[in-house]
């Protein structure tokens, strides 16, 4: 007896989007180290108007880590989000000090990580993608014509990310 097409499509369907996402890490992976380069260079201009290059320790071992993130910057504030699965963010948690390289100039900051909250990581992620919408594929959520992305969606990656938001510390005020 042949199995149900149906069956096959819903199996297909549910191990697929792992597969994509998986897939898409991968890239990101090998494409952060031209990442690094090119946001230290003359030529950061190129993609520095909403990727940053964020610059931490880690916990245990004391490195110096930089990794490539799309943000969005407000009111002395920047936020953006990573997947829960990308364990490096538990570097930044306890209000950690972080270094960001924003558009060629490089700024300290303290590190809020809301881990979670629902609300406000949804809230988060609205906004990061009404400022940056091509990002809305990276947390898998469809957006409508009109800019609205698909609620379900929304909730699914705010379950999925931990929205990270850098207080900026401004030069000379001794913080």
């Amino acid at each position: 007896m042949k199995p149900d097409d149906t069956d096959e499509n819903t199996e297909k369907n549910t191990v697929e989007p792992d597969r994509r996402r998986r897939f898409l890490y991968f890239c990101l992976r090998r494409l952060n180290p031209f990442m690094k380069r090119l946001l230290r260079s003359r030529f950061h201009r190129l993609v520095s108007g909403n990727i940053l290059l964020l610059t931490f320790t880690g916990r245990r071992s004391g490195r110096r880590y930089s990794t490539p993130v799309s943000y969005i910057r407000e009111s002395g504030t920047v936020t953006f989000a990573t997947p829960r699965a990308c364990r490096w963010w538990v570097n930044l948690q306890g209000n950690a000090d972080v270094t960001l390289l924003v558009a060629g100039q490089t700024l300290a900051g303290q590190v809020v990580v809301i881990e979670d909250d629902q609300d406000q990581k949804t809230a988060s992620i609205t906004r990061l993608l009404q400022l940056v919408p091509r990002d809305a594929p990276y947390y898998r959520i469809a957006v409508a014509s009109d800019g609205t992305p698909d609620p379900d969606d929304l909730a699914q990656a705010a379950r999925e990310h931990i929205v990270i938001r850098v207080v900026l510390v401004e030069a000379g005020s001794g913080q």
